[in-house]
């Protein structure tokens, strides 16, 4: 992996920069401070650079800076840092912005594979960092330091650590180890089997929970199903009882005797017309009244038979009509659930249709009615007139007039009984329909019985994978302890002892003139002589102190160098991604010219490794380093960068 270039925009000290860091070899970066008297390169922005780079990668500079502390403080707002990566065939550009006029406070990643850009954002900053940023640079915060930037605030004095700070440190520089992965995995296997087993588990209760429910659906539609037997039974006893009460009725009106009644005095009123129309004409104009006044009263009591069917038809399409209404909130024939006014709107409609016709029958029917009473009561009085005018035939109308009466009445009686006829065959009808109507919950009850049958053998088969699931967790509870901590830390310090000393020496060799050693060690001697697990560094110097205490300050540094870049190779070796760059921010502070004349033999052995190495320096390392970069800050504030080979 290549860091090809950075651009930074109000950034810290730095207000504006664009630096190509790829392949550049070994070079100083010096800094002029023209706005401040008081400082010489202090301020310019040297260190701004690496501090730039890992915020723009992580959210957080090299010394801890973030949020808004990282805005120019004479420009406020702008903040932008972009590095682009170069990685196989792909170019990535990630921009990290503050208080920005386009970009906000965003972090963006664009990829390019030599033909077009894809946008690599997420849907939050967190998630393009976690997601997006780590994988591209295969290193957390804190290894990418160790691995690329060394700085006078963030080196360790690995030296002077304790045995736990050692260890700790180590640990985080080699987390690679084969055994701490394992138990990684190991762990991470466990967590999926018994996610896998709450799963199955959770699958088995639902459905047992199901199984329940559908228990409690077959005895509820039982008991819907008894009480619609019940009640269509009751309904059916109402409508038996009313037609009973009705046959002892219409076997009370013998149909036959009584035509043959009225056909007897139809003909004795025949008699008497014919006498009374032997009397005079008196007679033959009072038959005409009696004739119509007949007509009239027949034609009454048609109306009135007429009217009385209208009625019974009436008072069953009410019945009908509160049957439908009944029905609102009663259990559906087919699915079981209650049945709203929606969806019985068209069978009350038909009803209600059907009901309006009959009530437009029964109101024609009661105007004829009362029209022939109007007539009746008209005609009775023009005979009653005539006849008090005309020769007295009393005894012989009498006589007429009572037969009539008697005709009048057998003939209500024939309308009453085919009255009662017609409203106990409706009556049979409606027990008829009721009888022969299916149960609604029969249906529904093999249903819900076929339903249990298919979900207790799915109970069946999720408790066997509830049980094989259980023995894959404990076979992952096993694994998980074969690989837990216990021996994980010092497989790790025995594996990378070896490879820190081979690089410190390599190192502190250059740098001391190998007068100078520092031992990485798992082991120490007690005061008895007794060896026990420590881990630590030990140094000697053969020209003076025989500890790292008793050594001077300028050797000090030197072996502060030399540790810190060896533990830097181990990060950088055991890195996802190789890292072709190395900052190293004021190392050569405290150390003399032959000092320094070392360092830059070490640091150049390090560029031809890393392709680029970048040396931040108050000291003229230019009789060593030939390729200078110069970081201005005019007195306006605003910095440029001046690169120069001397």
């Amino acid at each position: 992996m290549k860091f090809l270039d950075i651009e930074i925009d109000n950034f810290l000290a730095i207000t504006y920069a664009k630096i190509n860091l790829a392949d550049r070899g070994l070079v100083l970066v010096q800094g002029v401070n023209n706005q401040d008297s008081s400082a010489d390169s202090n301020g310019a922005g040297k260190s701004s650079i690496a501090d730039a780079l890992s915020w723009a990668l992580y959210g957080e500079t090299a010394r801890g800076v973030s949020g808004d502390d990282v805005i120019n403080d004479d420009a406020k707002k702008g903040t932008r840092v972009a590095v682009r990566i170069l990685d196989g065939a792909f170019t990535y550009t990630i921009a990290r912005h503050r208080k920005h006029k386009v970009g906000k406070n965003s972090l963006t990643v664009i990829a390019n594979d030599g033909f077009k850009d894809v946008d690599l954002t997420k849907g939050t900053e967190k998630l393009t960092q976690q997601e997006v940023v780590l994988k591209i640079v295969g290193a957390s915060h804190d290894v990418f330091r160790g691995a690329v930037y060394a700085g006078q605030e963030q080196m360790p004095d690995l030296p002077a650590m304790t045995d736990k700070q050692l260890k700790l440190l180590i640990e985080e520089a080699a987390g690679t180890a084969v055994l701490e992965g394992a138990y990684k995995r190991a762990r991470e296997s466990l967590a999926a089997a018994q996610l896998a087993h709450k799963a199955e588990q959770d699958h088995h209760d639902r459905l047992v929970n199901q199984a329940g429910w559908i228990r409690d659906q077959i005895a509820s539609t039982k008991r819907q199903s008894d009480n619609w037997v019940i009640e269509r039974d009751n309904k059916v006893a109402v409508l038996h009882g009313q037609v009973v009460a009705l046959l002892p009725r219409i076997k009370g009106i013998e149909e036959t005797a009584l035509q043959a009644q009225i056909d007897t005095l139809t003909a004795r009123v025949a008699d008497c017309d014919a006498r009374l129309a032997a009397v005079s004409s008196e007679a033959t104009e009072l038959a005409r009244h009696e004739r119509e006044l007949a007509g009239a009263t027949a034609a009454l009591r048609t109306a009135q038979a007429a009217l009385q069917m209208h009625k019974l038809q009436l008072d069953a399409a009410d019945r009908d009509l509160a049957t439908v209404d009944h029905r609102v909130g009663c259990p559906c024939t087919e699915c079981g659930r209650p049945l709203t006014e929606n969806e019985l709107a068209a069978t009350r409609q038909a009803v209600i249709s059907r009901r309006d016709t009959v009530q437009k029958g029964f109101d024609t029917d009661t105007a004829a009615v009362q029209a022939a009473q109007d007539r009746v009561r008209t005609l009775t009085s023009a005979r009653d007139a005539f006849a008090q005018s005309m020769t007295d035939t009393s005894a012989v109308s009498t006589e007429r007039a009572s037969l009539q009466r008697l005709i009048d009445i057998h003939k209500q009686s024939l309308a009453e009984r085919a009255r009662m006829v017609s409203e106990a065959l409706n009556l049979r009808s409606q027990m008829q329909a009721l009888q022969a109507a299916p149960n609604p919950f029969e249906g529904l009850t093999a249903k819900h019985d076929a339903e249990l049958a298919a979900v207790t053998k799915e109970i069946a088969i999720a408790a066997a994978k509830v049980e094989e699931q259980a023995k894959l967790v404990e076979v992952e509870s096993q694994v998980v302890r074969i690989y837990s901590p216990a021996g994980v830390r010092a497989h790790i310090l025995d594996e990378v002892t070896p490879y820190l000393n081979q690089q410190t020496s390599k190192y502190l060799g250059t740098l001391s003139d190998g007068n100078i050693e520092a031992t990485w060690t798992t082991l120490a001697a007690t005061a008895k002589g007794e060896l026990r697990e420590k881990f630590s560094i030990d140094v000697t110097n053969k020209t003076g102190g025989k500890i790292f205490k008793g050594i001077s300050g300028g050797e000090k540094r030197k072996v502060r160098v030399a540790t810190a870049l060896a533990l830097q190779d181990l990060v950088a070796t055991r890195a996802v991604k190789p890292i072709e760059l190395f900052i190293g921010d004021e190392i050569d502070d405290a150390l003399d010219p032959a000092g320094l004349e070392r360092l830059t033999v070490v640091l150049e052995e390090k560029a031809r490794e890393r392709g680029s190495v970048f040396v931040i320096s108050h000291e003229s390392l230019k009789d060593w380093v030939s390729n200078v970069l110069t970081i201005e800050k005019g007195k306006d504030g605003k910095t440029t960068v001046s690169e120069a080979r001397v």
